[in-house]
């Protein structure tokens, strides 16, 4: 026998839908990213028809281009397909689906507090390595510089940078921009409310309806009764039972015995004088044998009279 399915609260709905909405806002995200990716590319083809234009800035900028893309396409690719199943599985009652969401949804941010981290370390590294050097910095100007400063290659004087900025400025990079700004908005207030609608009460009734409850185990029929039935009383003993006396009511003739006649009729007499109880032995005298005991063997015959044989009447 299944037990029934249990039926779906509201808030395990409201979340499978919520959940399918993220998924389809990061795959706008992803098309969002693809589409720029492609734009910017022409961007770059248009930058490099001015004259004096240097490669491997081209080649520099198309790499950065295509890196970009990927590194943020790849993973929220996988975070959708993640989303996806989960999202059906989820749908299905699973609890280890609810579980593979939580930690779908949260392995994005255990990840940019990891990245935060280890950035963090690295700079106080830097900082206290630079702090450790013995050697103090030059007090003579570096060729090329009378001052004495370090001078840094700006790459903001380059014709082919101040073009690419300038043609990315506006137009489709801006709608572009503002797409992906209000994509990954409203999937971090999906992907909040999926996790909340997932650890309420109800939905944890409805992922573990064992939860809280005591195990059971089997004690018997006589312990355990089927649902709905009120549990079994055991019977009270009863006296034991002694044939009536003669004249009291007697039970129904039991069945033929192999060494008995097929018939039986209970015992004639008179009914003892005083009153005696029907549960209690008889007086003795009164009760002569057992109704339900075989008959004894029958008295053989008595010898017949011997026959005198009278004269014969005279005759006339």
């Amino acid at each position: 026998m299944t037990s029934p399915v249990p039926v779906r609260p509201t808030v395990v709905s409201v979340a499978f839908w919520f959940q399918v909405a993220l998924v389809g806002l990061l795959l706008l995200v992803i098309g969002v990213s693809i589409a720029d990716a492609i734009h910017y590319d022409g961007l770059i083809d248009q930058a490099s028809t001015i004259p004096g234009t240097d490669p491997s800035e081209v080649s520099a900028e198309r790499d950065s281009n295509l890196g970009w893309t990927l590194m943020s396409g790849l993973p929220l690719l996988v975070l959708v397909i993640w989303l996806g199943v989960t999202a059906i599985l989820v749908g299905r009652g699973s609890n280890v689906a609810r579980v593979l969401t939580w930690v779908g949804l949260g392995a994005p941010v255990a990840l940019g507090l990891v990245a935060c981290l280890f950035g963090g370390l690295v700079g106080v590294a830097g900082l206290f390595a630079f702090a450790s050097l013995d050697e103090p910095m030059p007090d003579e100007p570096i060729e090329g510089d009378p001052d004495g400063e370090i001078v840094f290659e700006d790459w903001s004087g380059s014709d082919f940078y101040d073009r690419l900025y300038d043609l990315d400025s506006g137009g489709l990079a801006l709608a572009y921009d503002s797409i992906m700004i209000f994509a990954l908005a409203s999937a971090v207030m999906l992907a909040i409310a999926v996790v909340v609608l997932l650890a309420t009460k109800p939905s944890t009734r409805y992922f573990r309806p064992d939860q809280g409850q005591p195990p059971i185990s089997y004690a018997g029929p006589a312990a355990l009764p089927p649902a709905g039935v009120p549990p079994y009383h055991s019977y009270a003993p009863q006296p034991p039972y002694f044939p009536p006396h003669a004249g009291a009511p007697h039970p129904p003739p039991p069945p033929p015995a192999p060494w008995g006649p097929a018939s039986w009729a209970p015992p004639s007499g008179p009914a003892p004088a005083s009153p005696q109880s029907p549960w209690g032995p008889p007086p003795g005298p009164a009760h002569a044998q057992h109704p339900w005991s075989p008959p004894a063997d029958p008295a053989p015959p008595a010898d017949p009279a011997p026959q005198v044989e009278s004269p014969p009447p005279p005759g006339p």
